[in-house]
């Protein structure tokens, strides 16, 4: 008996701290994100020396996008708060970022230093980083800017440059603009949808008729589609649509799945669109 009472004042020991442990995690977790919010609004702003200091030693580094990428800092953080669950971001959202931010931080760079040869631009942004730093010089490339324009210049010339930052916005356009849908079609029937709007636009297949080159359509909340494959364990982001407007005739207060963990769901999707790319 006296080992039986021994080993339950162990267990209920070990679960104690585990959920002592787990509330101290999620309690720095959320000191951690409120204070990096803190901070985006007090560089943002210029709240003081420090704010000040934060402000232009990132537009050292960045240029314009300072402003921006404090603004999506504090909005992330105040989303992972609000968030039980850390939210997947999907990676081409990553890349549309990524795309958005080389494009305009390129774009800046031309503006700011044209017609002088590229590295004139890194040249004049590492002379006067001091300057920079302490708030008495304005600079709208910064160093990753300078740094793009003078790699670019050197590669294509100014025209070539321009070429890049279009590449670099149609790029990113494209990486928030659609999701990919797949799926298999096996049917003999013909279906015209007027002027109704498609689920989406072929890229290969057939479609809805063969010709008109779209596939499906969307009438309210109905999804039509000819799609198998299975269609919705290979297609989260339709899944996740349909789910939602679901919910939300029962909730209509319904803000969302929130992040769910799609990496199966967009592997499979990605190896379906890439065994058709070739």
């Amino acid at each position: 008996m006296a080992k039986a009472r021994k080993k339950t004042t162990r267990r209920k020991s070990t679960k104690k701290k585990t959920q002592t442990s787990w509330l101290h995690s999620n309690l720095f977790r959320l000191c951690f994100l409120i204070c990096m919010i803190c901070i985006s609004i007090i560089a943002v702003l210029e709240f003081g020396i420090v704010g000040a200091f934060l402000k232009h030693f990132f537009e050292f580094l960045f240029g314009a996008l300072t402003n921006g990428l404090f603004i999506l800092n504090a909005t992330l953080c105040a989303v992972l708060i609000f968030h039980k669950e850390q939210p997947v971001i999907r990676k081409r959202y990553m890349f549309g970022i990524l795309f958005l931010a080389l494009g305009l931080s390129l774009i800046s760079s031309i503006m700011e230093f044209k017609p002088h040869p590229g590295s004139y631009g890194l040249e004049y942004v590492m002379k006067n980083a001091g300057n920079i730093i302490m708030g008495h010089l304005k600079t709208y490339s910064g160093l990753a800017g300078a740094l793009l324009l003078c790699l670019f210049q050197s590669l294509f010339d100014y025209s070539g440059t321009y070429v890049m930052v279009l590449l670099f916005f149609v790029l990113a356009i494209l990486m928030f603009g659609y999701e990919k849908i797949v799926g298999f079609e096996n049917h003999g029937g013909r279906t015209y949808i007027g002027n109704h709007t498609p689920l989406g636009r072929v890229v290969y297949g057939y479609g809805n008729d063969e010709k008109s080159g779209v596939e499906g359509v969307v009438y309210k909340n109905v999804v039509a589609t000819y799609l198998h494959g299975p269609l919705l364990p290979k297609n989260p982001a339709l899944c996740d649509y349909i789910l939602t407007n679901a919910i939300k005739r029962k909730n209509p207060d319904f803000k969302g799945l929130g992040g769910l963990e799609d990496t199966l769901e967009d592997m499979a999707n990605q190896y379906i669109v890439n065994r058709f790319k070739k």
